[in-house]
């Protein structure tokens, strides 16, 4: 039998550490990213040194109820955080973060689908 060898390119070099301090911020914010919710097996690659992130903004929980989709649901998810915006912008300065990408969960309880809070992530 030959073992295969793994290629370099292709080894993650996992920082647990910072992986771990960049936990910890996020909760210090109320943040939450697609990474985490989605129960993404490659957390630690971004998370471990390629300064980005993908945050989930306008809570955790979709109201909709996609069957592929591993975030959690609800018909009545809470209200919005009015700090989100502020956190946002607080956490990705203490991350260190150049790259950030927005998404949410879609908010079928919002009058206007949450576009405000949007806005406002946005302009933080």
């Amino acid at each position: 039998m030959i073992k295969a060898e793994r290629r370099e390119i292709i080894k993650p070099k996992v920082k647990l550490s910072e992986t771990h301090r960049i936990k910890e911020i996020l909760r210090k914010y109320k943040l939450h990213t697609v990474c985490e919710e989605s129960i993404c097996p490659n957390i630690s690659e971004c998370f471990g040194g390629r300064h980005t992130a993908t945050f989930l903004i306008m809570g955790r929980i979709c109201t909709r109820y996609c069957s592929f989709c591993a975030i959690e649901k609800s018909k009545n998810p809470p209200p919005l955080d009015p700090n989100e915006p502020e956190n946002l912008k607080n956490a990705i300065r203490e991350i260190g973060i150049r790259y950030a990408v927005l998404t949410s969960p879609t908010r079928d309880d919002l009058e206007d689908g949450g576009a405000k809070h949007i806005s406002e992530c946005i302009k933080a």
